[in-house]
Order: structure tokens, then sequence, then C-alpha cells
């Protein structure tokens, strides 16, 4: 009962107090007041070292010099909250100018600003937030033509949704055009040049292939410089060893590939080259096992291998990209027209079926027509040596033949390993023919995904069954189907820079060039865990696509 009365009492004092009236006589003073506008900045690096201003607007309500203004900054390269409470200070200037190194690996950088007003007393403190964007990181290119000669478009994407649609990288940044026909396109991670004579540089950062029917502007070029060649002569005159343009003819290039390790291979009028410190491209020799003709119709990539299909004989093949030495697996012979600082491994064939496949599997005298070696699961997600692949050929008895093939790690084990699992045998799906073009990844399990004129399809490997997942308009035609990165060949401290991209899962984005009357569209589908399409983009502007490729970077 007394904490009740305790309470009214209060409670009426107070509300006597409230009403006694208020005759007191107050004197306002203006005070000066900051008005600061520091926003969040984003800046593209070009060139190998930058320095970028961080410079805030002041503006005071009465004073009209900043004599009375102090400025202390605080850093921090993990969030704003652990740079407010930094005790050391980076600086007591007015501005502060940020040096990023072309080894840079910090993408963010965030600074906490206090302003002290000395005609007050008072500090104010303020913050920002600088993102470096490394110059078509997140970015796909596209290799096109307008009047015959090829144009290197770009979809670069900045943050938020941002994008440059540049029809012609070229043309944007006063580049002398390019005068070839388009041929191909390919990416390297972290490309390490070598060059004779003892010229090593390496380069931290994502590389472009890109061949015309040109061999003076086919080469390597540097998307981080505007695309411009980082070295001197990085073409491929200079690249091919024992060049002459009849011994490597650039308009005859099927592909050009290099993961993030193990060296870069490309196919040349039906032969393997191969480079294992990637700018220096050596042709790769047949074992002597491997007898009669050969041409290298079909390619794979993948792991530390180089899987291929030869047209003539009709068979598989195979070469190991990491082999040194005589590599015993790989044909044992050590001589040929090798650098004698670089791989002696050889191509041979793929010729260790299972002892009892559930069908009949040949490797050799391949009676059906072959249309695609492509990339099928990973089985263990920490190792890039485990994961498998697949070919797929069509017969002449309406069935479709699909060679399932081990891990690189057992087709590169020893001479007992399996290398092939199983051949699977369909009903041909709707549209599937030489025609087709296809894509696929590590992340889906026997499910690959093939073009049929203005039409996707995805193909179950186990049901056979074809389902239609995208259509575009009536007359177009589907000219090349690549997915942002068919593999992840990383280790556990790397991942890659694709916060601007804002689709994380690489191996289900999905990029389509389309042709229709001379004019080309780019196409993005970034598709679920089941190969369904659930988000689409669509970008215009370029002539005939020949072929496409998507640039990201690797933060170490």
């Amino acid at each position: 009962m007394k904490r009740i009365l305790f309470f009214l009492l209060t409670v009426m004092i107070l509300g006597w107090i409230s009403c006694v009236k208020d005759t007191g006589n107050y004197t306002y003073t203006d005070v000066n007041e900051l008005i600061v506008d520091f926003p969040i900045l984003y800046t593209r690096i070009y060139l190998m070292d930058t320095v970028v201003r961080i410079e805030p607007k002041v503006h005071q309500t009465l004073l009209n010099n900043e004599s009375n203004l102090s400025y202390i900054w605080k850093y921090s390269q993990l969030t704003l909250a652990d740079a407010r409470r930094q005790t050391d200070i980076v600086s007591s200037n007015r501005y502060f100018d940020l040096e990023i190194h072309d080894d840079d690996a910090q993408f963010h950088h965030h600074f906490w600003l206090e302003i002290t007003d000395a005609s007050t007393g008072l500090t104010y403190p303020f913050y920002t937030t600088v993102t470096v964007i490394r110059p078509f990181v997140n970015t796909w290119t596209v290799l096109h033509s307008n009047g015959g000669a090829a144009k290197l478009g770009a979809i670069e994407y900045l943050s938020n949704g941002e994008f440059f649609n540049y029809p012609d990288v070229f043309d944007a940044f006063g580049h002398q055009p390019l005068t070839g026909l388009p041929v191909t396109l390919g990416d390297a991670n972290r490309e390490q040049a070598a060059l004779p004579p003892a010229t090593y540089a390496p380069v931290l950062y994502n590389a472009l292939y890109l061949i015309t029917s040109n061999p003076n502007e086919s080469g390597v070029y540097a998307p981080w410089m505007k695309f411009q060649s980082y070295l001197p002569d990085i073409f491929v005159p200079q690249m091919v060893f024992n060049y002459s343009p009849s011994y490597f003819d650039v308009s005859k290039t099927t592909s050009v590939y290099r993961s993030n390790s193990d060296g870069t291979v490309v196919i040349n009028n039906g032969r393997l080259f191969q480079g294992r410190m990637g700018l220096k491209w050596y042709e790769a020799l047949f074992a002597s096992s491997v007898t009669g003709n050969a041409n290298i119709d079909k390619v794979l990539r993948v792991g530390r291998i180089t899987i291929m299909y030869d047209n003539i004989e009709k068979r598989f093949l195979w070469y190991n990209n990491y082999a040194n030495g005589s590599a015993p697996n790989n044909g044992g012979n050590t001589t040929g027209n090798f650098h004698e600082e670089e791989n002696k491994a050889e191509i041979v064939e793929l010729d260790r079926p299972l002892a009892d496949p559930p069908n009949p599997v040949s490797l050799r005298n391949v009676e059906y027509h072959v249309l695609h070696i492509g990339v099928g699961y990973k089985t263990n997600p920490l190792n890039y040596q485990d994961i498998e692949s697949f070919a797929i050929a069509n017969g002449n008895d309406a069935k479709t033949y699909i060679y399932l093939f081990p891990t690189t790690r057992q087709i590169a084990g020893s001479s007992s390993s399996q290398t092939v699992k199983e051949l699977k045998i369909i009903d041909t799906p709707s549209g599937l023919n030489e025609h087709s073009r296809f894509a696929s990844s590590e992340f889906y399990n026997n499910i690959a995904f093939y073009s049929s004129e203005n039409k996707i399809y995805r193909l179950d490997f186990n049901t056979g069954i074809a389902a239609q997942i995208y259509e575009h308009s009536a007359g177009s035609v589907i000219a090349v189907m690549n997915m942002a990165k068919q593999e992840i060949s990383l280790s556990s401290n790397q991942s890659y820079d694709i916060d601007a991209y804002g689709f994380a899962a690489l191996s289900r984005s999905l990029g389509v060039g389309i042709n229709r009357n001379g004019e080309g569209e780019l196409v993005i589908l970034h598709l679920d865990e089941a190969g369904s399409v659930i988000q689409t983009s669509v970008f215009g502007g370029f002539g005939n696509i020949t072929d496409i490729c998507f640039l990201c970077d690797i933060l170490r």
C-alpha cells in the first residue's frame, strides 16, 4: 500500500510543476555547424599502381575558412567498426591519399574521420569505405564481327546492379582496331609469363587470350590495363615455339584454355600445343604407341589433364598437363621438339576401360559421331583432381551414346586405373546434332546443356530426358554457350572476387551468344541447383558473335 501511495504522490507533484508558468528569459546564440559530404567511393584500377585521394567536402554555417578545423583519420581493412576502434592515427591532413598497389589483395578500405571544430569544441564523426574494383574483373567478353573485322565487346559488372556495355573496348579506349577475323577467346587466371631469353614477368590478375586471323594481334591482353599488352610482343609469333605462318595458322585455332594451374592448352589445326608457364606454346608429341594419322576434333581441359577425340582414327586420347620428366603413365618418352625446361609428356590413347563395363565400351574405332567432351561432377570439392568428365556421341541408329569418364586423378593414375566408367545409351533427344552447342560444369552430376537452333535444353543422362529451359526469338541461332566457370580450381585460402557480378555460383551461370540477321546478343542465364533458369539478362549491340568468355579474378 505504501508503494502505491508514493507513486500517486509523485504523479501529483510532477503535474503541479508542469502547470507553473515559465516566465524565464533566454538568449539564443547561433553556433557554427558542419555540413560534410563524405560519400562511399569506388575506384577502378587500370594501371599497376594508383593513388586514390579521399577528400570530404566541408561547409560551415558561420565560418568561411577552415583554420578552426582539425582532422583525425583512422583506418582498417576489416570493418568500419574496427576502423572506429583504432588508436593509431594514419593522417591529420584534410585529405587522405590511399595508395593501392598492383599486388593489393584488399578490395575494401574503411576510414573513420573525426573533425574537431575549435570554435565550439565539438567533434564530428564521419566514415566511408573505398571499394577497389579491378577493371573487367566481373566481365563477359564477346568476340564478334562488324564490317568483317573482329571486335571485342565487354559487359562489365560494377556494383549495385550497375554495368558498362562496351560494343568494342578497343574503340572505347582509343586502341588500334583489330583487323583480323574473329577466331576464339580464352581466359587465364593468375597468368604467369615466361618468355625467352630470360624474361619472367609474373602477373597476378586475369589475362585474356584473343585470337583473330591476324597472328600479329593474336595473343594475351591485360584487362586491368584496358586490354593492352602488359609486356611487349606477347603475340602468337613470339609465343609459339618454332613459329611460322604455315606451322601455326591462327585461323585454325579451335580452343585456348588455361585454368588456375598446370599450363595452357591450345588446339590448332588438329594438334595440341601446351605451355606449362602459359605464354610459350610447344606442340605436344604423340607417343610411339599412337599410330596412324590424328586430327584432334573435340577437346576438354579439365583438372590436370586434357581429353581429346581424334576424328580420323576415331579414338579418344589424353595428355597429362602436369607431367614432368619421364611421366611413365603418359608415354615415357622425354625427347622431342619441346624446350628443355618444358613438359615432356606425350599424347597417348585413352585405352583402359573397365574390365566388365555395364555396356560394351570401345575407346578405339569409335563408331559414333562425337559431338562434345564436357566437364562432369566434382566428387571432392576440395581437390580439383577429383572431377569427372563425359563425351556425347550420336549414332546412326537414333541413339545417343554418353561416355562417362572417371576422375582426372584416376585417369592419370596407375596403368591399371580405368579410363571409362560406363557407356549410357539413350534415344537421341530432340534437336541434338552436329550443330548443337554445349555447356556443363562440375556442379551438375550427369547433366549437360545443349542448344538446338534458338532453344536450350537440359539433358539428364540418367533418364535420357531433355527438358527445354530457354527459347530465344524465332529465327535466331545459338552460336556459343559457356559457363562463367566450368570448374573452380582453387585452394582453401582463395576465392573469386565476384561481389559485383551479383551471382556467386559461377558454375551455374550460363552465357549464351545468339545471332540473328547479322546482329548478336549475349544472354546470361542464372540457373538453380536443378538446372532451371531463375534469372535472365540480355545485352545487345554486337555483330555476329563468335565466342564469349567470362573474366574474374582471384582474391589471395
